[in-house]
């Protein structure tokens, strides 16, 4: 196909350049026929419409042919001239076609397969050898001769038996691409047509050698329905049907896994999959669910002896590699065996007995990735070339250490290589043998950048031949597809030389809307985004003209199906920028194609909707209503840079189902799913919301909430009082083991250093006001000793304790009283009594809405309820190791040694231990200071009371041992200060280097240092 491109190419070229004149023919024109399309609301005129009749064969099919046909008569008078030219580019490029040749042989169950041609045949023979590449040839198929008296055949899915004794394949000869199955004994040599017809053209054999699975397309659409049983003898109207699917976005295959112990069939769409498996032995079994399908999660199955590993973009956009035990396959027993990159594509894995080869992109290059199953050694092949392409070819057999790949690039043939994946050597297999001569170093190949009107860089890979002029006269063919995720790598093309020969570049764009450089370039190119697949083309063709590549006179671009939608956009867009275009088999009637396939059910048919709503973007209109998006995936109205996003592939909350099994019963009603409680508790912690019904308000109006939460525009969020009861039902072990989570994926990205931690408390604000608050019922001290009471009751306080309190707060009220900020004019009640405030305790008060809030009494804070934490902080980029919690009221030096505990665990996980601590002076005690010792850890806390700073504009009277202040035109105010106490006896104070590097110019008095 692609000589007859070139050939046009070339031809359009020679035109310009000879300016030639055209034969004065008039060209066929078109019959119009009223037709209005409504969809939504919007009419359109589609004249053309009528031609669809072809399709499906109405009344005005042949009118069809008969214009098609008077086209083609019309291009023939046009391009008369040409034939000579024609002729010789054609033999020129069958000219370097090996027309006898032979495929690599590849081994399989005891037989080396491969196919080979001969001269002056249009096909070729399916043959085999046993054991060794020196055994007699057997020629399973004969395809040159099965296709005599056939205007089109095309034999495909040759399929062995395990016994190596029966061989099912399809036949197609009429170019539809529906197959019949025919079945050869290889031991007789008889051959029979099996009666399945409108097949994909391949079965997969049970272990049985006697059935076979099958998938069955509609006959019209062609489309993939049912996955079908056949057991060899048996009448083939009676096969049973083992899967249909429903879904008409669907395509749905089976096949058989490399180890030959499953058969396996797979469902996908293009956001959506799912897997059903079958032990081989056992055909007349019933296939069980991988995992059932998830919206907007993708995933394939690679069994092992062992366990499975799963291909999957569930929290991971660029794909990654889950394993599961062979009997929990479900999503909430994956663990991730290789995690999510961001700047690596994940496309597929290739497993051996010994390894797994996994196949990546990076940088818009694929690479394949060698893992030893023993050692868990990763090692990429490499290559020198700028651009090429490297795959995975056949490789049918497990039980061995040696891999089989392909390798190519814009000057390198198609070459195959075979590497032992135990020593490392390479051999070369075959390359593709160009007839006539061809020597690579006379070509040149890079890799460009282009960028994009929004800084986006669009990779570029270009080749000529040497003595290519950059002086913007030289032509040059611009191809692109970009559609679909599909990737236009390097490789290389022998006809394309013809161009090459001549003069010629040929550049491929590398644009969004295909997967080179992520699966963020397929997103960036797709439905509301697809302008940027035509853009994109466009500042490519742009840069190779100011570059001096080429210019407008010379600038060609070709692209075909999806790829001929973009000639389309193009031509239109920027029709100034080409000479000439190739646009083949476009897929330019988007809506009527997709609308067609759903006539039935248009206005619910996503896909059709989805279609339209792009194609009013393109003309620049908004005249939908909102429910228009309602059928619109949610996961397309988020940006693909959300930070919720990003939460979901960085973090995998898989974890907690079984965390949290143990707090659930084995019946009743189904809670809520423990993920989405989590999920809901950090968007509540990232956005300060307090109150569960504002945080379910908040959550139910964010889209990008609602994609994290895995809840779509029509589903209704739990009710407030569930993510209260949860909170309450859930143990604290739960909270810690997804904090410990977190706290490994950042030291995992480097972002804790370990050597240094803060220590100091932290309020939480507790769901209460300070308004509930209520008197504690006061007790006489007698009672305060019965057993049932304890002794720090939240809801009762002894008198001796409510008499103590009250004079301490007597006692504060009369020192401050003169003091700034208290000599504020005294409101009143409306008695004229002074308004005094109100002092509240722990001790004292309690909130029955709330009973672990605790009023929060540190020096400096506003009362209030507060829950209270400790927390650790690592001082590389401020992450916090450790947190626990206590009591508002409890002094900090109590609870050291609990958050340091939890510290120290959460290190010793990730194999790290802190030097130094620091803590203000709250922290200061002898046990806090000995803890640190008895771990060899540097504690630099002050000591509290054992100093007095200078403070500017202040002096300090000893006689009355307060501060006063001396400055001029100050008010005088005096800052009275407590009375010494030494908390450390006998504990020497130590100035020490590390001490200087914290405190800087500080007073070293102030630290105790314990080493």
């Amino acid at each position: 196909m692609m000589t007859k491109f070139y050939l046009g190419l070339l031809i359009m070229s020679a035109s310009t350049i000879q300016s030639q004149k055209f034969p004065a023919l008039k060209a066929p024109i078109a019959e119009k026929q009223a037709h209005i399309r409504e969809i939504h609301g919007d009419k359109v005129n589609d004249p053309y419409y009528w031609m669809i009749d072809y399709f499906k064969k109405g009344k005005d099919s042949t009118k069809v042919v008969d214009y098609l046909k008077a086209e083609n008569t019309y291009w023939e008078g046009m391009m008369k001239d040409t034939e000579p030219f024609r002729e010789k580019l054609f033999q020129e490029m069958k000219a370097r076609i090996k027309e006898k040749d032979e495929s690599v042989p590849v081994f399989d169950n005891g037989y080396f397969y491969y196919t080979r041609t001969e001269a002056g045949k249009q096909y070729f023979k399916y043959c085999r050898k046993k054991g060794s590449l020196t055994a007699p040839e057997e020629i399973l198929l004969d395809v040159d001769q099965l296709a005599e008296g056939h205007p089109y055949y095309n034999a495909t899915g040759f399929s062995i038996s395990p016994d190596n004794s029966k061989l099912v394949y399809g036949v197609d000869d009429v170019s539809r691409r529906q197959y019949t199955l025919f079945l050869k004994d290889l031991k007789t040599g008889k051959t029979i047509d099996l009666g399945i017809k409108n097949t994909e053209g391949s079965a997969e054999w049970a272990n049985d050698n006697k059935t076979i699975f099958y998938t069955e397309n509609n006959p019209v659409t062609l489309l993939s329905e049912k996955i079908k049983k056949h057991t060899l003898g048996t009448d083939p109207g009676k096969d049973v049907t083992v899967y249909e699917e429903k879904d008409h976005t669907n395509y749905i295959s089976v096949y058989k896994s490399k180890n030959q112990k499953f058969i396996l069939i797979y469902s996908g769409a293009t956001t959506s999959s799912e897997t059903r498996y079958l032990n081989a032995d056992d055909p007349n079994g019933t296939f069980k669910v991988f995992q059932p399908r998830m919206k907007n999660v993708l995933y394939s199955i690679t069994p092992l002896e062992d366990k499975f590993l799963i291909r999957t973009n569930k929290d991971a956009l660029n794909f990654k590699i889950a394993e599961t035990p062979l009997d929990k396959t479900g999503v909430e027993n994956w663990k991730d065996f290789i995690p999510h990159r961001s700047d690596v594509l994940m496309q597929s894995v290739s497993a051996f007995k010994n390894y797994l080869v996994f196949s990546e992109r990076q940088n818009g290059l694929t690479q394949l990735v060698i893992y030893d199953r023993k050692t868990a050694k990763k090692e990429a092949l490499t290559f020198d070339e700028p651009a090429y392409t490297i795959s995975s070819l056949e490789n049918p057999e497990y039980n061995t250490d040696n891999f089989r790949f392909g390798y190519t690039s814009m000057i390198t043939p198609v070459s195959q290589f075979e590497q032992n994946l135990k020593t490392g050597k390479r051999t070369l297999l075959k390359q593709q043998e160009v007839l006539g001569g061809y020597a690579k170093d006379e070509y040149t190949t890079e890799r460009l950048f282009a960028t994009a009107k929004d800084g986006t860089k669009i990779p570029i890979s270009i080749v000529y031949k040497k003595g290519f002029k950059k002086d913007g006269n030289s032509p040059l063919l611009l191809y692109a597809y970009g559609s679909y995720g599909s990737s236009m790598d390097a490789a290389f093309s022998s006809t394309r030389l013809s161009l090459l020969n001549r003069g010629f570049a040929f550049a491929i764009a590398h644009i969004r809307g295909g997967q080179e450089m992520g699966r963020q370039w397929y997103e960036d190119g797709k439905m509301m985004k697809k302008k940027n697949t035509f853009t994109d083309f466009i500042d490519a063709g742009e840069y190779l003209v100011k570059e001096k590549y080429t210019s407008p006179k010379h600038l060609y671009a070709q692209g075909g199906s999806a790829g001929g939608l973009l000639m389309g956009a193009v031509a239109n867009m920027s029709p100034n920028l080409w000479n000439g275009m190739i646009s083949q088999v476009p897929f330019v009637d988007v809506v009527n194609t997709m609308c067609l396939l759903h006539n039935s059910n248009i206005v619910k048919n996503s896909l059709c909707c989805d279609v339209f709503l792009v194609n009013l973007y393109m003309q620049g209109r908004k005249n939908f209503t909102p429910q228009l998006f309602y059928e619109l995936s949610l996961d397309r109205l988020v940006p693909m840079d959300n930070f919720y996003r990003k939460i979901s592939f960085e973090l995998d909350f898989q974890f907690l189902y079984s965390s949290t099994k143990k707090y659930y019963g084995t019946e009743g009603h189904q809670s809520i799913d423990p993920v989405v409680f989590f999920k809901i508790l950090l968007v509540g912690y990232l956005n300060n919301i307090n109150s569960d019904r504002a945080l379910l308000r908040f959550c139910s109006n964010c889209l990008d909430v609602r994609l994290f939460l895995g809840y779509d525009l029509d589903e209704e969020l739990p009710w407030h009082s569930t993510i209260s009861r949860t909170r309450g039902l859930l143990g604290e072990d739960v909270f810690l083991q997804l904090f410990r989570k977190i706290l490994s994926l950042c030291i995992e990205k480097g972002m804790v250093r370990g050597k240094r931690q803060a220590v100091d408390s932290a309020f939480i604000k507790a769901n209460a006001s300070m308004d509930s608050l209520e008197e504690k019922e006061v007790l006489d001290d007698a009672s305060a000793f019965v057993n049932e009471l304890e002794e720090n009751s939240e809801y009762k306080v002894t008198t001796t304790r409510k008499k103590l309190v009250n004079q301490h707060h007597s006692w504060k009220e009369e020192a401050y009283k003169g003091m700034p900020g208290n000599t504020k004019s005294e409101r009143k009640d409306e008695d004229g009594n002074a308004i005094r405030p109100k002092f509240l305790s722990n001790h004292t008060h309690y909130s029955p809405t709330d009973p672990d809030a605790k009023i929060s009494v540190k020096p400096g804070k506003a009362r209030q309820l507060n829950y209270s934490g400790q927390v650790s902080v690592d001082d590389a980029y401020h992450v916090i190791t450790g947190a626990c919690g206590s009591t508002s009221g409890s002094k900090d030096s109590a609870i050291f040694n609990e958050i340091m505990d939890q510290t120290l665990a959460n290190f010793k996980e990730n194999h790290l231990q802190p030097d130094e601590i620091l803590a203000d002076a709250g922290y200061s005690s002898g046990e806090s200071l000995s803890y640190c010792q008895k771990r060899g850890i540097n504690a630099f806390i002050p000591n509290f009371g054992q100093y007095k700073s200078h403070r500017d504009g202040f002096v300090f009277n000893q006689s009355e041992n307060r501060y006063e202040c001396t400055k001029e035109g100050g008010n005088k105010a005096f800052l009275p200060f407590k009375k010494k106490r030494l908390i450390l006896k006998a504990t020497e104070k130590k100035s020490t280097e590390a001490a200087k590097k914290i405190v800087g110019n500080a007073h070293l008095e102030r630290f105790v240092v314990v080493k």
